[in-house]
């Protein structure tokens, strides 16, 4: 028979319950906004019927269970969700960061405005053109020096941004590295804790929370895979190399030994795994795919700066060699600064012993020193009637029609279809990246509808608990009020 006290106990089990809930949609309301928090859940089941100390327990007739118990606390989340968000984050993190330095570069080659290497270049051969009409001049012989010293710059300024863009990107590997060693070191201290805490029987919720948060913000830097064991521990592997392994990590090591696919540059950084072997990291997507294309590619199909730079080489070097060619044909101009002799075999741009390249175009000293050192003439001029003699500067004007030069076919239309081809790979990046961002926003939005805090749904949860608990609280009062009756007042009455 049951004790008289025993609905004490039913009533007790549901105060403490709703209790318990309350508490628990206090802690999902104050961690609202806290970024990558799970909601949690108080998992709730009815307590078995009670007979005695049996340990089988029997259904007796005309009672009811012993009330309410908690299973524990349940952390509402996605795994396969979860899985499709990381893999889709790591696409996303590339791409962006590609458009990043995709857009960059196209803004620093804008043809669009005023300015532009396309309209220094036309300015240099329009100086080229103002001098045939009078070779004799200084004013129009130091126009053309001036042009030429600003198109050089202009070359130079774009190079020297595109080295800088570059170590910019290689830094980046290196502190991706870096990061991707603090993030494996903390998940293995993670795994510990987490395997620690659950020996109680309770789910290290919180500290979940802080590990998945570690998954995301790695799968955006480099692909990885992970596994979790029946301890609670994940296993990581990042290009096929265990980074995290229960409680070791396996750390990255980076060294500046990889050579500069652009001539002169420092080493770039190379990734190795410290396991003893030495074995190169290798990642297919994330920030450090991108920061790696970007800094090392160097080939139309792998368009990165070392080819963009390539590219301004090209024509940097073309256009000094075959302007050179004229003017080394062509006649000096007799000056009392060039000590009045008129020769032949006078570079106009400088040549060095490595070759032309965008950081070291430049004139050549002998222009600098005097403009009456520009050959205009194609005939050695000995006497007055030579000194307009433009011949050699029409052909150095006719350079920039010319449709047949070596590698390069002509320099207006060399210039154009690279710029072009900028201009397709950055649509074709902000095309990608469009499409990652429209999975990312709806995975990031089912991920949400998971595992977000819903404000209106927990002040509708504390409303709830709140009748809950008063409502398990008058349960005890009326028990209290008929024990009242038969303890003080049962068969008083009357007398």
């Amino acid at each position: 028979m049951r004790s008289t006290f025993y609905g004490f106990e039913i009533a007790k089990t549901g105060v403490f319950a709703a209790q318990r809930y309350i508490d628990l949609t206090g802690h999902n309301i104050a961690n609202a906004n806290t970024v990558g928090y799970s909601r949690q859940r108080l998992v709730l089941d009815n307590a078995e019927i009670a007979t005695g100390g049996a340990k089988v327990l029997e259904v007796i007739r005309g009672y009811s269970g012993t009330g309410v118990r908690t299973q524990g606390v349940e952390q509402l989340r996605n795994a396969f969700l979860d899985r499709q968000y990381r893999n889709e984050y790591g696409s996303y993190e590339m791409w962006n960061a590609r458009s990043e330095a995709m857009t960059y570069i196209e803004d620093l080659f804008n043809e669009s405005g005023e300015s532009g290497l396309s309209k220094s270049i036309s300015s240099f051969f329009s100086a080229a053109h103002k001098l045939t009409e009078n070779p004799e001049s200084k004013e129009y012989r130091t126009n053309l020096m001036q042009n030429a010293l600003l198109m050089t710059d202009d070359f130079k300024h774009l190079a020297t941004q595109l080295v800088e863009k570059q170590a910019e990107q290689n830094e980046a590997v290196r502190v991706s590295a870096i990061q991707i060693n603090d993030i494996a070191n903390n998940i293995a201290d993670l795994n510990n804790q987490i395997f620690r805490y659950e020996l109680s029987g309770e789910a290290a919720n919180d500290l979940r929370d802080k590990r998945n948060n570690l998954l995301d913000e790695l799968s955006g830097i480099a692909d990885i895979t992970y596994t979790e064991d029946d301890d609670g521990m994940l296993t990581v592997e990042l290009g096929g190399v265990e980074l995290v392994n229960r409680l070791t990590a396996t750390t990255i090591n980076y060294a500046a030994t990889t050579p500069n696919p652009i001539a002169g540059q420092a080493n770039l950084y190379t990734l190795t795994w410290d396991d003893g072997t030495g074995t190169p990291v290798t990642v297919t997507t994330g920030k450090l795919r991108s920061y790696m294309d970007m800094r090392d590619g160097d080939s139309a199909a792998d368009i990165g700066i070392p080819y963009i730079m390539h590219k301004l080489d090209t024509l940097s070097s073309t256009i000094a060699t075959e302007v050179n060619a004229i003017h080394n044909a062509g006649y000096t101009l007799p000056d009392a600064s060039n000590g009045n002799t008129s020769v032949n075999g006078v570079d106009f741009f400088n040549e060095p012993a490595g070759g032309v390249t965008a950081l070291n175009f430049t004139l050549d000293a002998a222009i600098t020193a005097s403009v009456f050192n520009i050959a205009a003439s194609g005939n050695q001029i000995t006497d007055d009637t030579l000194r307009g003699d433009n011949t050699n500067a029409v052909k150095l004007d006719e350079l920039q029609n010319k449709i047949d030069i070596a590698g390069i076919g002509s320099i207006e239309g060399y210039l154009k279809g690279f710029v072009a081809e900028l201009g397709v790979e950055t649509s074709h990046t902000a095309k990608m990246l469009e499409g990652e961002q429209t999975l990312i926003k709806s995975l990031t939005n089912q991920r949400t509808s998971v595992s977000g805090v819903s404000i209106d749904e927990e002040m509708t949860n504390l409303i709830k608990f709140q009748q809950s608990y008063a409502a398990s609280a008058r349960v005890i009062t009326t028990i209290d009020e008929y024990l009242d009756v038969l303890i003080n007042k049962m068969g008083i009455v009357g007398r």
